[in-house]
């Protein structure tokens, strides 16, 4: 081991136990079937679930962001649950820039900045606005997603939802990392920015447990999407956005739903709790808590009751808001 793979491993364990300038923004940003363009002309690829024979205006839209190493597909059982219990719901997860499916494959595993993934987000959004006028969004973020989703949120009012769901949402940074150690990853990404780290090969015997039956190395073996090597400034970024979560709760403005598991090895329950006491501007705030359940709550043995929840809080949105 080198004498810096210490630090990267503690980089590497607490995310697995997770203004700069901008290009100039397109246009009119385009959308298809299948993929999107977003504000820098760059386009990315996106998964959407209704009911076969709907009609093509929802009243309901529901957009997913996918976590840590993941995809648009991890929303396939959030809308097989869900789909049947509405009539005019339609889901649309889009593939995250930096992530497994990004086009270019040197920038997987890499952002530049943070507000690349909350413009996108915006554009995205916008483009959903667009071809659904009269709908009602709702942003779902999974992990990391919530991450994004919540910093969108506080970064700005463009293409805001109208609700806001976090499943099992990363607050805080555990004690047990001590602030010395994270300020020198903090460093060390800064002057090594593209340099990867192995996760799953610096975690060793601390692989997490992120449902009943899989670990993240049992669960990352499976997807032809995981990303094997990450940047440190990729991972510093998400430390950023961990940081300084409960300011950006307090810029929320929309109702909340926060689920998380008592058994998910990067938060503990009081965290949570503490958590939902920082939505200081949102109308109301719901916490669901699944004693039983891990990091992945949509696929843990739990599931059910998780999206049974997400499903419940829904139907509080009126169908055919008036815009």
């Amino acid at each position: 081991m080198t004498p810096l793979a210490p630090i990267f491993l503690t980089v590497a364990l607490f995310f697995f136990l997770p203004s700069c300038s901008m290009p100039p923004s397109s246009p009119r940003p385009a959308m298809t079937d299948t993929d999107y363009e977003s504000f820098d002309r760059e386009r990315f690829t996106y998964r959407s679930f209704q009911n076969s024979g709907q009609r093509s205006h929802p009243d309901l839209v529901l957009i997913g962001l996918h976590g840590f190493s993941g995809a648009a597909r991890d929303f396939e059982p959030v809308a097989k649950h869900l789909l049947p219990r509405f009539s005019n719901l339609v889901i649309y997860a889009p593939n995250t820039r930096g992530q497994g499916y990004d086009p270019v494959p040197s920038r997987r595993g890499h952002i530049r900045h943070e507000s690349e993934w909350f413009r996108d987000l915006q554009t995205f959004t916008g483009l959903i606005r667009r071809r659904h006028p009269e709908a009602r969004v709702i942003w779902c973020g999974e992990s990391m997603g919530s991450l994004i989703a919540l910093h969108t949120l506080a970064s700005g009012k463009e293409a805001c939802p109208e609700g806001l769901i976090l499943s099992s949402p990363i607050s805080t940074i555990k004690d047990d990392l001590p602030r010395w150690k994270e300020r020198l990853a903090q460093t060390l990404a800064l002057i090594f920015p593209r340099l990867r780290v192995s996760l799953e090969d610096l975690s060793g015997k601390h692989d997490a447990k992120v449902t009943d039956a899989n670990t993240h190395r049992d669960q990352a073996s499976k997807n032809p999407y995981h990303v094997p090597r990450q940047t440190l400034h990729l991972l510093s970024t998400l430390a950023k956005l961990i940081r300084r979560a409960p300011t950006a709760a307090a810029e929320v403005e929309i109702p909340v739903l926060l689920l998380h598991g008592g058994k998910d090895v990067f938060t503990n329950p009081a965290d949570i709790i503490a958590f939902e006491k920082d939505f200081t501007g949102s109308p109301s705030v719901t916490r669901l808590y699944f004693p039983d359940s891990h990091h992945l709550l949509f696929y843990d043995s739990g599931k059910e009751k998780v999206l049974d929840g997400i499903a419940a809080w829904l139907k509080k949105f009126p169908r055919s808001p008036s815009r």
